[in-house]
């Protein structure tokens, strides 16, 4: 290989030296590439004769919105083109994968397409899944991923989720996240059963009452905008020790629905005795979710810190009242600091 310097003298590097690099142990070649993007990855190809497959065999397969625009050249696909090419890369691609993150917002395909390339992707054991999707259309969650011991995290954007049996099991995974999910049951609920799970969220899902949800490890669970977690909640996820929580205005039939399951008495059976903090952002002070912060402050002998944030139409004063009358409702001495913090606030 030549090379010129600064000085515009040739230099001669032996290509043999250079594929001295690629003899490096293949988990620190992988962690030295690990931060570049797909298309850079493949442009390793060039270095040498030993680096025209060295893509194939790296553990992580990013194929993000970025990439896909760049192969592209515009944010318009032509028809049926990504889904031959990720044929392509899925079919080349040898060993095991670590991390498989699959942007389908700005691609044209269809179930059967994703379904073959998850298949192929949980084969390798993945361990690390993550599927985006931004456009109207919401696809139907592959039973394969159902059926993937090896994963670690799951973050599955605007699908909708129908397990191909009532019960599932994911005995590794530690994080779920989970956006804009429909949940469509046939006969029975959902069980999920996941002995590691320490993080769980939800944003915007619909149908989480179908589901079951076994995680005695949970430390940490985020909502946003999910207004059928409650049950959930007080059901299964006992063991949680952070609840993070955005509060949106429901709809009249859903506020009827969970005021009425919050007032009944035998809503919670049992202490959140891990819950350590707690916050709720976009505080209205209706009456479910006054039933809602009535009933954490009761359940929770260890929580040690409360943060309530109003929404824009509720200033900080009058949300000190309604806690005023709340505590004193409760009769008990609350040992939780509640801080009271204006909308957009940090604390």
């Amino acid at each position: 290989m030549v090379n010129m310097n600064n000085h515009c003298t040739k230099v001669i590097v032996d290509e043999n030296e250079i594929d001295k690099i690629f003899d490096l142990p293949m988990d620190i070649l992988d962690e030295i590439v690990k931060d570049m993007s797909f298309q850079e990855l493949v442009k390793t190809c060039v270095l040498s004769k030993k680096w025209v497959h060295f893509w194939t065999m790296h553990p992580i397969l990013v194929l993000d919105w970025e990439f896909f625009e760049e192969k592209s050249g515009t944010i318009g696909l032509i028809e049926n083109g990504f889904s031959k090419m990720i044929d392509n890369i899925l079919l080349h691609h040898v060993g095991s994968l670590v991390k498989f993150f699959l942007d389908l917002s700005t691609i044209d395909c269809n179930d059967r397409d994703l379904d073959h390339w998850l298949l192929c992707e949980t084969s390798k054991c993945v361990k690390e899944l993550t599927l985006k999707n931004h456009k109207r259309k919401r696809y139907t969650l592959a039973f394969c991923v159902f059926d993937c011991p090896t994963l670690t995290y799951l973050d599955v954007t605007n699908f909708i989720v129908k397990p191909p049996s009532p019960k599932a099991l994911f005995p590794n995974l530690l994080e779920l996240t989970l956006k804009f999910i429909k949940f469509c049951p046939d006969k029975a609920n959902y069980v999920l059963n996941t002995p590691l799970l320490y993080s769980l969220t939800f944003i915007a899902c619909n149908g989480v009452h179908f589901l079951t949800i076994s995680a005695p490890r949970i430390q940490f669970l985020t909502v946003h905008d999910s207004h059928d977690i409650y049950a959930i909640f007080f059901d299964n996820l006992s063991n949680a020790r952070e609840l993070f929580m955005v509060v949106n205005t429901l709809s009249e039939e859903n506020i009827d629905e969970v005021t009425h399951y919050l007032e009944d008495p035998n809503c919670v059976d049992k202490r959140f005795e891990k819950l350590e903090f707690v916050e709720l952002r976009e505080f209205e002070g209706t009456q479910f979710e006054l039933l809602f912060l009535k009933l954490i402050l009761a359940y929770s002998p260890s929580l040690s810190r409360m943060i309530v944030e109003p929404s824009d139409e509720l200033d900080v004063a009058e949300v000190l009242n309604l806690y005023e009358e709340l505590r004193m409702s409760l009769k008990a001495l609350l040992r939780a600091k509640v801080i009271i913090a204006p909308h957009g606030q940090d604390v």
